[in-house]
């Protein structure tokens, strides 16, 4: 059985949030014409003309400022707010969710009277832990809810209203999401709903914004008013990470040939081949292979000829040399140089390759990850009978030719990943990449769910050799996405 160490990854990709608070601005302050000497001297602004350093505000000097003990958010410092530090933001590999209510101009604001001025909205899971869920009954429909102490308010997704509590009437509301890129998210209102919680009741205010791939999260506000039993929602958390371990294993042990050191042969497709009509066969000596290597290819070659990879001929109008790469774990694969003979001669399957930014947006709002790894992915999947003369090799051993899709041919990743699309269409939250399929879920239910899909497509066509990431999700040589 190849390795299977599943890691579940607390907390997403860093995305942050702002949330800008519109405010009317009060009007400039109105300074009159004072006559002296017979002149007309008009009388310079006084100080609540600037804004404080500490807080951004007008109408009032720094040394007066309530915020003058503040804690800098961004820096640390006291003395001053996050929204006028002047340091430079701390790099953090914290996923974090971040919405601060700002006031649309700073320059005529007045002095700062609302105490919600700053209010924050946050959520920020720590890598490595399990986001801490409660379940409140709305309206009498149960909602489970993400539980963030640093949300000043509850948030609750489109998505959710428009399922569950769409009977709710929306007023308009002052508040508007904008992302750390400065993009404007709509915020569909506020409404009242009845909120009850072990034997609590009480009427609250939800707002409902239009954001993708995020739990409703039960902030402050509802906080102060519902009392939760922490100590069973501990509990809880602690018995789904051990119930998500235990549906985990008993998916792969329904699954478990996929996890075979045999190989798999892919059905219902076949690779072909388009070389040119009129292409002119190219046949190259084999090239001389160091003695301290020479071994290692035998070896390998007896192996792919056991495992039906390639068939030994005596005679071949192509022929290419072969190259030696060596892997990570030391040991050798085989690779043809079909540069020198098929590559510049057929039509290139044109398919577009996922990159970095078509990854990120499917895994968005996923809290799980998983990366599945189909070992020697490309050699289960067998070349059309016609197509197999063009990828001969020439060896130490003498000629083969290769039965199934050989790396080093032009057309191959783009054959292989309009396949493997095929496959897994209409799976929610998978992003395949050649032989790395990557899987995500907002929970672990859901995560485990479309593991489960994944497994039976992959079962369905006869792909096997899969392997199951560690720690962390190596992606297109990338260790993750985050704001600078």
């Amino acid at each position: 059985m190849a390795e299977k160490n599943a890691q579940e990854f607390k907390g997403h990709d860093v995305n942050v949030n702002r949330v800008s608070k519109a405010r009317r601005a009060k009007g400039p302050h109105s300074f009159g014409n004072k006559t002296t000497n017979g002149q007309n001297t008009q009388k310079q602004p006084t100080s609540s003309s600037s804004s404080c350093h500490r807080c951004g505000e007008t109408g009032h000097i720094a040394k007066d400022c309530k915020y003058k003990g503040y804690k800098c958010n961004n820096c640390g410092k006291v003395g001053h707010l996050a929204k006028v530090c002047r340091s430079k933001p701390k790099s953090s590999n914290m996923p974090t969710n971040f919405v601060d209510t700002d006031t649309d101009d700073h320059t005529n604001a007045g002095p700062v009277e609302d105490p919600q001025d700053s209010l924050g909205l946050y959520t920020v899971t720590s890598k490595g832990r399990n986001p801490f869920n409660v379940t409140v009954t709305i309206d009498v429909k149960p909602l489970e809810m993400e539980v963030d102490t640093g949300a000043s308010m509850t948030i609750i997704p489109e998505e959710v209203y428009q399922k569950q509590f769409g009977h709710v009437p929306l007023q308009s509301t002052s508040l508007q999401f904008k992302t750390y890129s400065g993009e404007k998210l709509d915020v569909m209102g506020e409404g009242s709903v009845t909120v009850q919680y072990c034997q609590q009741k009480a009427s609250l205010p939800m707002i409902v914004a239009k954001v993708k791939g995020q739990p409703p999260v039960l902030g402050r506000n509802w906080l102060e008013v519902l009392k939760l039993d922490w100590n069973s929602i501990f509990k809880m958390n602690s018995s789904q990470i051990q119930n998500a371990n235990s549906e985990l294993d008993k998916i792969l042990k329904e699954h478990s040939e996929l996890f075979s050191k045999e190989l798999g042969t892919l059905t219902k497709f076949k690779a072909k081949i388009q070389v040119r009509e009129g292409s002119a066969p190219k046949f190259h000596k084999a090239r001389s292979v160091p003695y301290a290597q020479r071994e290692a290819v035998g070896v390998e070659l007896d192996r792919l000829e056991q495992e039906g990879i390639i068939s030994k001929v005596d005679y071949s109008d192509w022929a290419a040399p072969i190259v030696i790469v060596r892997k990570t774990d030391d040991t050798i694969r085989i690779c043809g140089d079909y540069k020198v003979t098929i590559n510049p001669c057929i039509d290139v399957t044109q398919y577009p390759l996922p990159n970095p930014q078509d990854i990120y947006a499917s895994l968005a709002g996923g809290t799980v990850f998983l990366k599945l790894d189909l070992s020697q992915a490309y050699q289960q999947m067998l070349v059309d009978e016609d197509s197999r003369k063009y990828l001969t090799i020439n060896t130490q051993k003498g000629l083969y030719q290769y039965n199934r899709l050989a790396f080093g041919v032009a057309s191959a990743p783009a054959i292989f990943q309009s396949v493997m699309d095929q496959i897994l269409q209409g799976i929610d939250g998978v992003m395949c990449y050649l032989d790395d399929i990557l899987i995500t879920g907002m929970n672990s239910e859901q995560h485990l769910e479309r593991l489960r899909l994944v497994l039976n497509r992959l079962k369905d066509h006869g792909l096997e050799r899969a392997v199951i990431s560690g720690s962390r999700l190596l992606i297109m040589g990338l260790k993750g996405h985050y704001p600078s």
